[in-house]
């Protein structure tokens, strides 16, 4: 299977799973090898953007958050991947976001873990000089 079949197989495994909401999937896309777009809606408190591109799955929410599995080639990393998707989908992952005057720092993804959250993937959003005064903003779905 080619990256392309697998991130398809992928995708439509998130549709049938989560078949309540809309979620477009687009198969020709001029910049990416295809993408998923979750949007905002009854039952998901935020637009989430899927894609593959190349050999390498991603995960996006605006300017907010952005993460990367790769080689979508290993079958772990695409259940990593399909288990970080499946548990924002249901409440159970969980985006912080730190910010400090509307630009967003730093996110973490976030698992819950016997109550408690583990973080499991980190995302910079350039330099941040001072470390002191972010805002925290938390994504999660209920």
């Amino acid at each position: 299977m080619t990256n392309r079949d697998l991130a398809l197989k992928l995708f439509e495994d998130i549709r049938h799973e989560f078949s309540d909401l809309q979620m477009d999937l687009i198969s020709e896309h001029p910049d990416v090898d295809i993408a998923m777009d979750i949007p905002a809606q009854s039952g998901m408190a935020f637009d989430l953007y899927l894609y593959l591109d190349g050999d390498e799955l991603h995960m996006t929410v605006r300017d907010l958050f952005w993460l990367e599995w790769f080689p979508c080639s290993n079958h772990r990393v695409i259940s990593e991947y399909h288990e970080a998707v499946q548990g924002l989908l249901r409440g159970n992952y969980r985006i912080v976001v730190y910010h400090r005057s509307g630009r967003t720092r730093k996110s973490h993804l976030q698992r819950q873990v016997n109550s408690r959250w583990a973080t499991v993937g980190r995302y910079h959003a350039g330099l941040s000089l001072c470390p002191f005064g972010l805002q925290t903003t938390i994504l999660r779905n209920k």
